[in-house]
């Protein structure tokens, strides 16, 4: 535990006794069911008493099991000395897990001496990429490949990739392809969302970013490729000095905590002519293509929101920036005004950058391409750790993605995506007892404004059991922190 999170009410071996569990997968519950957990593992589910000698009894009668929700997208390890902040803001949020997407040596390294920072009641880092590979540490083919091979070697699980020129792109998915590691981030503005895809792209972000990705879906595809970015960036030589990652990182800090602070002015034109020529069928096509080839999407509706309307009441008054320390509000607040200098033109420009891709997002979940629920926290500028993902499920519901399906994007698809369906995403035996009990039913249809998946009642994280005052008392100790 930390300053944050007080003790959990129960502990070890726990009895969850008449509580209704949900399958996500299955889209369906069993009402008067006992969970026994022991050992940071499900024992048993049954409807009947459980033999459950020793064990901390819980009624939970009324409240919904689910398995604790995943955040795909999340940066919490990005400064290890202040993520017990993150961690708690997602224990209350039910979240128990979350991929790291900004992987450092170091991070890796303190994984691999079991060192990293961690605490009861933190959520598990599911996954952890490679540093994040941009024309700084890839700036020509040759550098892709060695990157590549490189982080493989140190234990990434993954390779992100940045804004790097489609040659290198090209030279990094054959390597990757060749080694058996999965790349995931963002596409980069000169590869077609088809062709990222046909080389093996296990996951694309963010809706994009920018056109990228509205190109195929618009009458004037060319056109529009062209006008976002005329010329592609050009091969770099590499150089390898001490800190390398870590400074980059540092130099990029402004443009990842919102990148369209520095939107050009042909960025604005082609955002213009995307929304204005975006075709439903030529959408649905593209999402036809993504799911054939099995492309992941991590849309990160909340990630597009903030960066595209910074100032917004919405964002810049969330009463929730309580919970928060004020050297990262000054951090978003700074940002915010380099936002309000762009103008009303390149603005009017994001707010329909916005529309085309939040219904993209709808398209592509219609159609069925496969997603992962994540929201850029702690990387990303407005975005609350844990609480910023009840706004990523309200945002893909406004995006006309159903609600069950948005209920497994949280759960059982990031099992899926890990390979790691038979030990997460369900309530069953030899399962981690990683849970969130919702006091409202998440299989109900629900609308923007009453999304049940927020109705956190408590949280069982590897076998601790919280309930909600002890989630509020976390709150509390945040607020009276900052």
């Amino acid at each position: 535990m930390t300053r944050f999170v007080p003790a959990p009410a129960a502990l070890g071996h726990v009895l969850l006794q008449n509580v209704t569990v949900v399958d996500p997968r299955a889209g369906k519950a069993q009402a008067g069911q006992d969970v026994l957990v022991k050992d940071g593992k499900i024992v048993k589910v049954s409807s009947h008493p459980a033999d459950a000698e020793g064990a901390t009894k819980v009624d939970a009668t009324g409240l919904f099991a689910l398995p604790g929700y995943n955040d795909m997208h999340c940066h919490a390890l990005n400064m290890p000395d202040q993520v017990a902040i993150p961690n708690a803001l997602m224990l209350t949020a039910g979240v128990t897990g979350y991929r790291y997407m900004s992987g450092l040596n170091k991070i890796l390294d303190q994984r691999k001496e079991g060192t990293l920072p961690t605490s009861l009641g933190a959520p598990e880092v599911l996954a952890i990429s490679g540093p994040l590979l941009t024309p700084i540490s890839a700036g020509n083919p040759d550098a892709a490949r060695k990157a590549v091979r490189a982080q493989a070697k140190r234990g990434a699980d993954f390779i992100k990739v940045g804004m790097v020129s489609a040659s290198v792109f090209r030279a990094l998915m054959d390597e990757a392809n060749k080694i058996g590691i999965p790349v995931a981030g963002h596409l980069p503005e000169h590869v077609d969302p088809r062709e990222a895809a046909d080389l093996g792209m296990k996951c694309i972000k963010h809706i994009g970013p920018g056109a990228v990705m509205l190109a195929p879906a618009s009458t004037e595809e060319e056109k529009v490729r062209n006008t976002n970015s005329p010329k592609d960036i050009r091969d770099l030589p590499t150089f390898n000095f001490p800190f390398r990652d870590e400074i980059a990182v540092r130099l990029m800090d402004p443009i990842i905590t919102n990148p369209r602070t520095i939107t050009s002015e042909n960025g604005a034109k082609a955002m213009i002519l995307a929304y204005q020529s975006f075709n439903d069928e030529r959408a649905q096509q593209l999402a036809a293509y993504l799911k054939q080839r099995g492309t992941w999407q991590c849309a990160t509706l909340i990630r597009l929101h903030t960066q595209n309307f910074a100032t917004d009441p919405v964002h810049a008054r969330d009463p929730r920036r309580t919970y928060l320390p004020e050297w990262r509000l000054k951090k978003w607040d700074k940002s915010g005004k380099k936002f309000d200098n762009l103008g009303p033109k390149i603005k009017d420009a994001l707010a329909m950058n916005w529309e085309c891709q939040k219904r993209l997002a709808g398209i592509i979940a219609a159609e069925g391409v496969p997603m992962i629920a994540g929201t850029d926290a702690v990387g990303a500028t407005g975005i609350i750790a844990g609480l910023g993902l009840f706004d990523e499920f309200k945002l893909l519901r406004s995006a006309g993605v159903k609600s069950l399906e948005i209920l497994r994007q949280a759960t059982c698809s990031p099992a899926d995506f890990l390979d790691r369906a038979d030990s997460m995403g369900k309530i069953a035996e030899g399962y981690g007892a990683n849970m969130v009990l919702l006091g409202s039913d998440p299989l109900a249809d629900w609308t923007e404004e009453d999304c049940p998946l927020q109705d956190v009642q408590a949280v069982m994280r590897a076998g601790a059991y919280w309930d909600r005052p002890r989630l509020d008392q976390t709150l509390r100790n945040l607020q009276a922190n900052f």
